[in-house]
Formats: structure tokens, C-alpha cells, sequence
């Protein structure tokens, strides 16, 4: 740590303006600004510091790590030889000497920790290109696909699945953290779990069917996401970055288009309390638009739908909702079949009515994306019944906070 930043941290603790204690920072109201106005948890760690130098400060339970507090390894690693014989096909790697991990076609790569973690750090010196590949765990009875996402730790940037192309910095990997409702640890399974020292939690990278353009190569292979307070033990959660964000973004519908010609009608709200120009009042009619992934967005969580609208009767409307990725060098055109699609009835019980964050999308998945990628969403009349407005659009999303949550003053 930078020697001046040392100590000025620690005359901040000698004048009495905060102290730390084992959950964190505890505010007497001049070191920490209010964080009541904003959507924001701090999750049991902060970083203080410029993430990547040698010049920050960890407050919270530690940091990646491949011991544990009575430094007994709890971490392994192993590749997996996919065309090996059975019971043949794992091999042990050492933690910091250099290994070369997903060399052919379905190999895998196996994180193994006896205590639960929610992410995997390497240090990579030579770059895999720019293929995907799976992410698999174990629920006791085989491994499953679940989400994740990389992370560049200089500036928290979301990197989709495509992981192991940083040799800049350290790279990590970490995953949905709903994965903790069935992981489940295991010990030597044939071809499925590796013989370990004790039954482990393991996390796994497979390669896709066709074989890498270049096999990356690590030198450091290490675990990030609970750590633990060296007293008692205890393991604490913890997610990388300042904080893990739920984000509601609205969209207002403003441009439309339908068979009706409407999308230049003047907005003004009537008695339906809709802007006439989205009044969807037949069949076919559509609202399309297009929404850019933000920076530190967390893609191994789904996002979510939800819609605000109101009908000018009593009645059900239904509506289809599609949506296509759009990432450079993506094809387009009328010919391209959606990623996504989703049917949903929307209920009004009562006429001259709005209805506000009515679920139209659970779990849309966005794992293979990264920032400034788009998605282009159009929302579709099916029948020809009353009108129905919708008026606007919520996406649910979740981001890394990378701004300044803690000042001093």
C-alpha cells in the first residue's frame, strides 16, 4: 500500500472520525456522506484504492485467496482431457506456476474451493480469442449450465463470457449467485468431480466443440467472493467491486409504429389516460425500440421485464413480446429469427385505468453479452379487442457500483 495513503488512513481512525469493526465501516456522520437517497448496498466489503496498483486498501474479510485462516490450501485447480480414458481425465495443476487449461475440443477447467466462493481470479499470459465457452456446476447429480460473466478489475467492465483475453491485468470470473440454492460439494465422482483433498465446491470452464484458435495460459489461479475474518473463521460473502447495484430503468414509449399510421399523432394524454400515440387498438399494431447494455453491468444475472399501461374497458389484451441481440457484426433483416420471445395476457379489471411494473419477461438471459452491445425489443397488439396504451417500459438489471459511494469530507 501507498506509504501516504497508510497514513492518512490511520490518523482518520486516531481522530476519532470512524472505525472499523467486523462488518465494515461505522459512520459518526463527518467520514461518511448519507447513502439514504441512494439505491445502494454495500455488501460487507470495500475496496479504497484505484483497483489494479499497488496503492488501495481492502476494508472488509481479505481478498482472493487460495488458504485458509490457519493457511491450510483449500483451493485446487485441475484440467480436464475430455478425450482421455475414463477415470483418467483430470490432472492436478499447481496454483501459481504456469498452466495451459482448455487446449481441445470439450475440455474443461475445474475450480475447486471446501469453502463456498463466488468468483475465480487468473493471471493470464497468453489470450485465448474470442470464443465462448460454458460455465458448469455441480447439484448432486451432475453438472449443470448456469450464467456467469468476466469482469476486467481495472474498471469493472462486463466482458459477457468472454473471458481469458486480458493479459493487462487480472481477470475474473463469477457467476449468478443463485447457483448457492443446490451447489452442492462432491469428492471424486468419475469423470465428473476430481479426487480432491476434501469434498469441495467446484465450479467448471468447457471449452466449446471445436477446438480454440489459442489455448490461454495462466500463472495464478485463485478465488475471490467469500473470504474470512481471521479470528473467528466465519466466511463472509463478498462481491467484487464496491457494490452490486438492482437497477429499474424506464423507458417511455415514445415512437411507434402500426398499421394505423399513428406514430405521428400528437402526444397528449386522453381519457384512458394514454398518449394517443401509442394506442395500440388492433391487432398488429407494435412499439419498437432499442436499449444499449450499460458499462459495469453484471451479465451472469438475468434481466427482467416489466410494463406500465392502462385500457380504456374492461377487459384482456394480449401481447407479444421478441427480442434480438445486436452486437457488432451481428446480421439483421427480416430473416433473422428472435432470441427471445414471450406471450403475455394483461388484465385490466377496471376501464379509464393505469396498471403500473406488470411482469411481461422473467429471466431473459444476457450472459453472452457484454456493455455497449444492444438489444432490440418490439412489443406486439395480437387481438383486436378495446385499446390498451402502454406507456412505459422497466428493465430490471443489476451493475457493479464503480462511482464514489464513500467520501470524505
Amino acid at each position: 500500500m501507498n506509504k501516504t495513503i497508510f497514513l492518512l488512513f490511520i490518523s482518520i481512525l486516531a481522530s476519532g472520525c470512524a472505525k472499523i469493526n467486523s462488518s465494515g465501516w461505522e459512520d459518526d456522520g463527518s467520514l461518511i456522506k448519507s447513502l439514504s437517497n441512494r439505491d445502494v448496498l454495500i455488501q460487507q466489503k470495500l475496496d479504497i484504492g484505484v483497483p489494479g496498483v499497488a496503492s488501495g486498501l481492502d476494508v472488509g474479510e481479505g481478498g482472493s485467496y487460495t488458504k485458509d485462516k490457519d493457511g491450510t490450501v483449500i483451493i485446487q485447480a485441475f484440467n480436464y482431457d475430455a478425450s482421455a480414458a475414463s477415470g483418467s481425465r483430470f490432472t492436478e495443476l499447481t496454483l501459481d506456476a504456469t498452466n495451459t487449461i482448455l487446449e481441445d475440443a470439450d475440455d474443461r477447467f475445474y475450480l475447486c474451493s471446501q469453502k463456498i466462493f463466488w468468483a475465480g481470479r487468473f493471471e493470464v499470459s497468453t489470450a485465448k480469442e474470442d470464443e465462448h465457452l460454458d460455465f458448469l456446476y455441480y447439484d448432486g447429480n451432475g453438472l449443470i449450465d448456469k450464467h456467469f460473466m468476466g469482469i476486467l478489475k481495472n474498471n469493472a467492465t462486463a466482458l459477457g463470457e468472454q473471458i481469458l483475453q486480458q493479459t493487462v491485468e487480472k481477470e475474473y470470473f463469477t457467476w449468478d449467485h443463485g447457483i448457492g440454492d443446490n451447489w452442492t460439494t462432491a469428492d471424486d465422482v468419475l469423470d465428473v468431480i476430481p479426487d480432491l483433498t476434501a469434498d469441495s465446491y467446484c465450479v467448471v470452464l468447457q471449452a466449446p466443440s471445436t477446438v480454440l484458435a489459442t489455448a490461454p495460459v495462466v500463472t495464478e489461479i485463485k478465488a475471490r467472493g467469500t473470504d474470512f475474518d481471521l479470528v473467528t473463521g466465519t466466511s463472509y460473502p463478498v462481491f467484487w467491486g464496491n457494490s452490486r447495484v438492482e437497477n429499474h430503468e424506464r423507458i417511455q414509449l415514445s415512437v411507434a409504429k402500426s398499421p394505423g399510421g399513428t406514430g405521428t399523432t400528437t402526444i397528449a394524454i386522453d381519457s384512458a389516460h394514454s398518449q394517443t400515440v401509442f394506442n395500440f387498438n388492433g391487432a398488429g399494431d407494435n412499439i419498437a425500440f432499442i436499449w444499449t447494455l450499460p458499462e459495469a453491468l453484471d451479465t451472469s444475472n438475468e434481466i427482467h421485464l416489466s410494463l406500465d399501461w392502462s385500457a380504456n374497458a374492461v377487459d384482456t389484451f394480449n401481447i407479444d413480446l421478441t427480442m434480438s441481440e445486436i452486437r457488432n457484426n451481428t446480421p439483421i433483416g427480416s430473416g433473422i429469427s428472435p432470441d427471445f420471445t414471450e406471450s403475455t395476457v394483461l388484465v385490466a379489471d377496471d376501464a379509464d385505468t393505469i396498471y403500473t411494473g406488470v411482469s411481461i419477461a422473467e429471466a431473459i438471459s444476457i450472459h453472452n453479452m457484454t456493455s455497449s452491445d444492444s438489444l432490440s425489443f418490439e412489443l406486439e397488439r395480437t387481438d383486436a379487442t378495446n385499446a390498451m396504451y402502454p406507456l412505459s417500459l422497466i428493465i430490471h438489471y443489476v451493475v457493479f457500483s464503480t462511482g464514489e459511494i464513500i467520501t470524505a469530507d
